[in-house]
Parts: C-alpha cells; sequence; structure tokens
C-alpha cells in the first residue's frame, strides 16, 4: 500500500509556444508516428534479416540503400523529438536515449561508408 504514495504520474511537456517545434511536439507525441516507427522498426529487421552469405551484388545494393533509408528515418525521429521537446526532456525518456543512440550510431555508420 505505501507503494502507490510513491507513484507520481508522468509529466507531460508543455506544449511549445514557436510554431515550428509545436508542430514537431505534435508529431513527436502522436499515436500514429509512433505506429509508424515500429512499421519501420520492423521493416528494418525484416531488411538485415534477408542478407545472406555470397548474395548477388544488386540484391546486396538494394538492401543496402533500403536499410539507409530506414536509418535516416531514425536520425529524423531523433532530430524530430529533440526539436520538439529540447534536450534535458528529451533525455528524460530511457526510449529516447535508445533511439538517440541509434541514430548516433546510424551517423558514425554513414560517415564510414564514405570512407570505404
Amino acid at each position: 500500500m505505501l507503494q502507490v504514495f510513491k507513484l507520481k504520474p508522468n509529466d507531460r511537456p508543455t506544449i511549445p509556444r514557436n510554431k515550428i517545434r509545436r508542430f514537431c511536439y505534435q508529431v513527436a507525441i502522436n499515436q500514429r508516428f509512433d505506429t509508424f516507427m515500429m512499421v519501420v522498426v520492423v521493416f528494418n529487421l525484416s531488411i538485415l534479416s534477408c542478407a545472406y552469405y555470397d548474395m548477388p551484388e544488386d540484391e546486396h545494393r538494394i538492401l543496402e540503400n533500403l536499410n539507409t533509408a530506414c536509418s535516416s528515418i531514425y536520425i529524423l525521429e531523433a532530430l524530430l523529438k529533440i526539436l520538439a521537446l529540447f534536450w534535458p526532456t528529451y533525455w528524460m525518456d530511457d526510449w529516447n536515449k535508445f533511439d538517440f543512440c541509434l541514430a548516433t550510431l546510424c551517423v558514425i555508420e554513414f560517415a564510414l561508408s564514405f570512407l570505404r
């Protein structure tokens, strides 16, 4: 029973006054956006699982391009949420930390791909 008194409601960030940030905020907290991102994650996982040893170059290039598109979407998601919520509020959510690490790895992957 005492545990109930320790619970606190999730603080919802205040709606930004700036038009661009308000639009980003409305997109970022929208359930449809979350659903879209989940579809992108499942699609990306299916792309990654399609690769096999000694795959023809054309198929490899197609999978690489689809993976790049998904990675770009992850980066845009992180930027959208950071713009909407600002860094301190964005960083309070553990899922956002995971998303940011994923987006950072995508940027590193992009940078390394140019070095090949």
